[in-house]
């Protein structure tokens, strides 16, 4: 690679007798000859600069399109399978039963007394006839003993898988509370705490083998107190003469 100043200087070393001024034209034709491939290679560095930065625009562009695409199509599965969810609702039976009752019960003044699940998991183990014949049959004193809260919640889960019972929760990050079917409790069952404010906190949780990774998060279940209460009566005469037995036994076998 030459340059148009490098080239005469070279041709009149020919011509110049004293060496010290050849070796200056020789130094200056290399000096010339040097800068001008570095202004070449300069140009060529900043085209080949401006070039990757333009492709590497391209590529992020189309990144941010791509991933706007994925996040539309997200958005949009997810719509689609409320929409069915929502539809399976209106079909499923013990919803629709669900609905009658409530119904029938408005127009007749008998308003339903939708609580917590910590409310009906209390009621159950702490109250009703069936928890004191499991804690009898456990030997445990305490009505709010966590593995009787665990229990109660495992018998009102039986309740909610047959519709029996069906809880309202609202998923995650939305205000309005939806039916719950019994194909809900597929995946889904109750998580049962002792909490220090009250005597147990239930939340709605996936079981062991969940796979269906995009399901919602449900939050504050509910039910009709009025009907756990009719499920899990206060007094039942055939629970509360087992426990008697069980207790008397107990008793009896005490030195």
């Amino acid at each position: 690679m030459t340059s148009i100043p490098s080239l005469p200087l070279a041709i009149a070393t020919y011509f110049v007798e004293q060496n010290t001024a050849k070796v200056c034209l020789w130094v200056t034709a290399v000096v010339c000859l040097i800068i001008s491939s570095y202004l070449v290679w300069r140009a060529e560095r900043i085209k080949l600069l401006e070039l990757t930065k333009k492709q590497r625009d391209l590529e992020e562009r189309d990144l941010i399109l791509r991933k706007r695409e994925i996040e539309t199509r997200e958005e949009q599965t997810d719509e689609l399978r409320r929409n069915r969810e929502q539809r399976d609702r209106e079909l499923d039976p013990a919803i629709r039963a669900f609905r009658e009752t409530r119904y029938r019960s408005q127009i007749s003044g008998h308003a339903a007394d939708d609580q917590t699940l910590d409310e009906a998991v209390s009621w159950i183990a702490a109250k009703s006839a069936w928890g004191r014949l499991q804690a009898a049959e456990s030997g445990v004193d305490n009505m709010f003993h966590i593995g009787l809260l665990i229990a109660a919640g495992d018998r009102l889960l039986k309740s909610l898988e047959s519709g029996t019972i069906i809880v309202c929760a609202r998923r995650e990050g939305s205000f309005s509370y939806e039916e719950l079917a019994p194909s809900f409790w597929r995946d889904r069952k109750l998580n049962v705490n002792s909490a220090p404010a009250r005597y147990c906190a239930v939340s709605i949780g996936f079981r062991d083998n969940h796979t269906n990774t995009d399901s919602d998060k449900y939050v504050d279940p509910c039910c009709d107190l009025n009907l756990v209460k009719e499920l899990f009566p206060e007094q039942d005469e055939l629970l509360d003469a087992a426990t008697a037995e069980i207790l008397a036994k107990r008793s009896h076998s005490k030195p």
